[in-house]
């Protein structure tokens, strides 16, 4: 599978949890998230934007 098809596969699996803090962010502009999803890494901010994923040491 490309990367192209594993974005789009992750994007049609969005769930509620998920849309909400995308959409949150859209609303907010803040970018950065704390989470152990991977799917963060795939979602985009207003379509161009992606997620600063804050790194857990």
């Amino acid at each position: 599978m490309n990367i192209c098809q594993t974005t789009i596969a992750k994007l049609q699996q969005l769930d509620l949890a998920d849309a909400t803090l995308v959409l949150t962010a859209e609303k907010t502009r803040y970018r950065q998230i704390l989470t152990l999803d991977s799917d963060f890494l795939f979602y985009r901010i207003g379509d161009q934007d992606n997620f600063e994923i804050i790194q857990v040491r």
